[in-house]
This record gives structure tokens, C-alpha cells and sequence, in this order.
């Protein structure tokens, strides 16, 4: 069931590169769609997925561990797995230790200027 402030929507703004725009709060309600829709993402063969979490102002340890999974998925295959947050929600990223893992942007624009 997910949380009707949750949003989750897949885009292919150009050959091979995928972005998930995700909005609301990824949690143990919401953790499962954001996962099937990365898994669509990567049955597409994205050279590069850019997860944007800019208008997410939660993600709990589930949230962490689908984002985790699939990057793997991604990775195996040679695939890029970014993520755009904002600094609080970057925090999270830190204290995981998550922010060795993933490349991370401030902003949509620097993503996809890089």
C-alpha cells in the first residue's frame, strides 16, 4: 500500500540513461514500489540510472536497502547508479556509510550536466 504522498515515475531522457523521480517518504510502505520500479529500470540496460530523491524528506532502513540491491544489480552489469538529494537527506547517506558507495548530487541539473 503505498502512502498517497508517494510518487515513484521512470523516464528515459536520452539513449541508455534513466532517471526514477521519486517524491514523498520511502518507507516499509512505499519501499517496495520504489524497488519494482528500479527493477523496470534496469531491464532497460541504463548505462547510467540517476535516482532523484529531491522531494523525498524520508527514507528508512528499508528504503536504504532497495536503493542498496538494486544499485548491486547495476553495477554487476557495468551501470552507473547515482543519486540528486538534498543535504538533510544526505545525512541518512552518511551515517549508513552509503556515501562511499554512490556518487551523489545537490541538484537534477548538476547530474545531468556531469
Amino acid at each position: 500500500m503505498s502512502s498517497p504522498r508517494f510518487r515513484v515515475e521512470l523516464d528515459w531522457p536520452s539513449p541508455g540513461v534513466g532517471i526514477v523521480d521519486v517524491a514523498g517518504e520511502i518507507d516499509m510502505h512505499t519501499a517496495q514500489e520504489l524497488g519494482e520500479v528500479l527493477a523496470a529500470a534496469g531491464e532497460g540496460q541504463p548505462h547510467r540510472l540517476i535516482v532523484d530523491l529531491s522531494a523525498v524528506g524520508f527514507i528508512d532502513s528499508m528504503g536504504l536497502s532497495v536503493l542498496v540491491q538494486n544499485a548491486r544489480l547495476l553495477f554487476t552489469d557495468g551501470a552507473s547508479f547515482e543519486i540528486i538529494c538534498a543535504r538533510k537527506l544526505m545525512q541518512v547517506f552518511e551515517i549508513a556509510g552509503l556515501d562511499e558507495v554512490f556518487t551523489f548530487y545537490a541538484t537534477r541539473a548538476a547530474a545531468i550536466d556531469r
